[in-house]
């Protein structure tokens, strides 16, 4: 018979998820990951499906496989999806910390089959999960990360947990009783990067062509088939779910994520508002903040010339990887533009209340430059606002204040040069050119003239810089083509 082991009165209220999972998983996917919107739907779906089955008394493990190269996202969308499935932290956990009902299996930990026998790996996975589901009252969310690590079978323990026909797991308490723990309320996500070359080949023979999910997923499925031909919980994988390589347009819209999530953390501490022009985006998203790779389908397919000979290869170039370049790498575009930013904002002693901070590029085509220009002054909130933020769109006249405001904002260019410089990197093979002297301030501008008795001169109008778009190799073009993208 199934039952429960009698929790003790610490993890007492288990780990509940909440009313809504799917809306709640969709929310904070859409507000943390980009360039993977169709892997995001398709898990949102899976979501709302199980979720939906449960409620109309068909309960049943959601097991998800997760695949993909490093850097796109798996991992992030297991941990965001976990902590919207959760409410908060029954335990008293501080934010940030792990989702109560998380618990995380690593295949590189269950990967040495000489010196261990797989019933000794099994064993262990068996007893976490078993105390973890004791603990949760029998909700939880499962991570097996790297899978294809594990020795083969490991992961075969699983299998009476993810079945759908009785999902259980008996488990020996410390007292030895044998107690059966039901897991129809379980979700395992096994994440792994099979079945990557697969994905690479079909886009990049797409040629900019759409590639349906259901095909990647088809491709990748196959693949994972063959690798767990010994593997009795292969067939119980309900939906393998692709996660596509970042082309240099998706790294754009990366980039373009976390400077939002820069900008309003730092609001009212570093600037009142930043913002940035698009080629900017271009300019942080290429090399050598962010690698590229070229990747081939190795031809083989038809040739326009004659049907005799193997087409040419086709290439695709992806961020090596992924967004792990932009967001956490010391040296990666938004942690080197922070500490720039950080060291203008001690030199010059700006007033976080009242100065914008704008970032834009300038420069030419083979020697692009960063420009960071500081405005100070008063503008109204409603002119600071986008055009989508903004109730009830424009009042009679405002247009016409905001204007003026922005004119009368006292503005200098900061800092202009090669943000590369700050990592010692190159752009294009060209070594960065040292950054252009500060220019003064407006007060000490103010005080040098009042000490040769001349009059103040007047504040600088806004720097006019142009925004040019920069690609993979540093050089100012528009975006390179993009491969296709799963629909």
């Amino acid at each position: 018979a199934r039952g429960w082991v009698a929790a003790s009165k610490w993890i007492d209220p288990g780990c509940p998820y909440v009313d809504d999972p799917a809306a709640a998983v969709e929310g904070i996917l859409r507000s943390r990951l980009a360039g993977q919107e169709a892997a995001l739907g398709a898990v949102v779906q899976a979501v709302r499906e199980w979720d939906a089955a449960a409620k109309a008394g068909d309960a049943a493990p959601l097991v998800l496989a997760f695949t993909g190269t490093t850097g796109v996202g798996k991992t992030e969308t297991a941990m965001s999806a976990a902590e919207a499935l959760f409410q908060t932290n029954p335990l008293g956990g501080e934010p940030g910390a792990l989702p109560p009902g998380l618990i995380e299996f690593r295949g590189e930990d269950y990967s040495d089959d000489v010196h261990m026998p797989v019933q000794v790996y099994q064993d262990r996975i068996k007893r976490r999960l078993a105390e973890h589901l004791i603990g949760c009252k029998g909700t939880a969310v499962v991570l097996f990360e790297e899978a294809q690590k594990a020795v083969p079978k490991v992961l075969d323990v699983l299998k009476p947990a993810i079945q759908t026909d009785w999902p259980h797991l008996t488990h020996e308490t410390a007292d030895g009783r044998v107690v059966t723990l039901d897991t129809s309320r379980v979700v395992f996500i096994i994440i792994s990067d099979l079945g990557v070359d697969r994905i690479h080949k079909l886009l990049v023979a797409a040629d900019g062509g759409e590639v349906s999910l259901a095909q990647l997923s088809a491709a990748v499925k196959a693949e994972l088939d063959a690798k767990w031909a010994t593997l009795e919980i292969g067939a119980l994988v309900q939906q393998v779910i692709p996660f596509l390589p970042l082309t240099y347009g998706d790294v754009k819209g990366v980039v373009d994520m976390h400077l939002h999530k820069l900008a309003a953390k730092h609001a009212g501490r570093a600037w009142r508002r930043l913002s940035w022009t698009p080629g900017v985006l271009s300019y942080l998203a290429a090399r050598p903040f962010v690698e590229y790779v070229f990747v081939s389908d190795g031809g083989g397919g038809a040739s326009s010339s004659s049907s005799s000979h193997a087409a040419a290869a086709k290439e695709a170039r992806f961020a090596k990887y992924g967004a792990r370049d932009v967001h956490l790498s010391s040296t990666g575009p938004i942690k080197t533009l922070l500490a720039k930013l950080r060291s203008l904002s001690r030199k010059r002693r700006l007033d976080a209340a009242s100065t914008d901070v704008r970032l834009s590029l300038s420069g030419t085509k083979s020697q692009p430059w960063l420009a960071v220009t500081t405005c100070a002054g008063d503008v109204p909130p409603r002119c600071r606002m986008a055009d989508d933020e903004r109730p009830g769109g424009w009042r009679a006249g405002e247009e016409a204040v905001c204007a003026a405001a922005e004119h009368a904002l006292e503005c200098v260019v900061a800092w202009e040069g090669a943000l590369q410089e700050d990592v010692h990197k190159t752009v294009a093979g060209v070594k960065s050119q040292p950054a252009k002297p500060l220019p003064p301030t407006q007060t000490e501008t103010t005080q040098a003239a009042a000490k040769v008795g001349a009059a103040a001169p007047a504040p600088p109008a806004p720097a006019k810089l142009a925004a040019v778009g920069v690609d993979a190799q540093g050089e100012v073009a528009p975006p390179p083509s993009t491969p296709a993208r799963a629909t």
